[in-house]
């Protein structure tokens, strides 16, 4: 290898050395705001946490599956949570410009919940 082989080959190496320096920065600062936006392991477990609940229901775009379970949180007792899903339904009925007497209905069971709330918390 002659020197401007070798200059060549140390300026390829140092950029690729940069790169993949990069890499890891970046890797590891997604990494970290992954970490510290994401609720704990334990607490999507449990599903105690309104925060969380919010979270995990709006993965869903099923404004019937929402309903369901907005059902089976209130046979619970639990009328937080059955609005939280109930509203979030609303909304997936509303992105897709759903029939409007289930819009109608969906609202009125969110004013119905909302009752049970105020009512729990008196």
């Amino acid at each position: 290898m002659n020197d401007t082989e070798k200059d060549n080959y140390k300026n390829l190496v140092r950029r690729d050395i940069g790169f993949v320096a990069k890499v890891l920065v970046i890797t590891i600062c997604v990494t970290a705001a992954i970490a510290f936006l994401l609720p704990s392991s334990e607490s999507l477990k449990s599903l105690e946490n309104p925060k969380t609940v919010t979270l995990v229901l709006s993965l869903f775009d099923n404004p019937e599956a929402l309903i369901m379970v907005s059902e089976h949180y209130e046979k619970k007792n639990k009328f937080e949570y059955a609005l939280i899903s109930t509203r979030l339904a609303v909304g997936a009925l509303e992105m897709r410009n759903g029939n409007s007497k289930a819009l109608m209905n969906y609202r009125e069971r969110v004013l119905f919940l909302q009752g049970k709330v105020t009512e729990g918390e008196n």
